[in-house]
């Protein structure tokens, strides 16, 4: 198991340096973006659409580094389920032993190519290893759901905020239940009307 709890941490690790590599190249995407608006802003379009495709460049590398430290990080959660439970296989044991070289070099390539062959072996497991080691793919609707609960948190903070400040400011922060009363209107015109022709008596 001390050999498998080594590949553990070196599965944890790269994720973690593929998700900084991930961020470095969506710092330089913004960093492009910033030459692109530059440029156009004094007419060098030609510049402007080399800074947009470095741009873009570092975007799509960015979420290709992404997604392999997500497949990586899924690979982690499955040894560590094995380690758990204590189930590995030695079909398992051998494949996770293999990835030792891409691991360490860092080679995206190799990485894919293991995370291909690793995902194939679990495939391969007979039912009761795939049920102590498969991790649950989340649906499409619980990812969206997560996705609108984040969008709506700085709105929800922010109305909180505002109820906060105006209770600090004594003013009730919601409709009151019943419209106050409302005082009979006084007849300004008819008042003054009456004291004029008072005067003239």
């Amino acid at each position: 198991m001390g050999g498998l709890e080594n590949q553990l941490f070196q599965l944890k690790f790269t994720a973690k340096q593929l998700q900084k590599q991930s961020k470095r190249c969506q710092k330089e995407e913004a960093q492009e973006k910033l030459k692109v608006k530059k440029a156009i802003e004094q007419g060098n379009n030609d510049f402007a659409r080399i800074y947009a495709q470095t741009a873009i460049r570092k975007k799509n590398e960015a979420l290709n580094l992404l997604q392999l430290s997500s497949r990586v990080d899924a690979a982690a959660t499955r040894v560590q389920s094995a380690i758990t439970l204590k189930a590995v296989s030695s079909t398992m044991a051998s494949v996770v032993k293999n990835m030792d070289k891409s691991l360490a070099n860092m080679d995206l390539e190799k990485i894919g190519l293991a995370m291909d062959r690793f995902e194939t072996q679990v495939e391969s497991l007979d039912a009761q290893e795939q049920t102590i080691m498969s991790v649950d793919t989340p649906s499409n609707e619980q990812v969206d759901a997560l996705i609108n609960q984040m969008m709506l948190e700085p709105q929800k903070e922010q109305a909180n905020g505002l109820f906060a400040e105006l209770d600090q400011l004594g003013i009730p922060s919601s409709l009151p239940t019943k419209a106050p009363k409302q005082q009979a209107p006084i007849n300004r015109d008819s008042s003054l009307e009456q004291r004029i022709q008072a005067l003239r008596e």
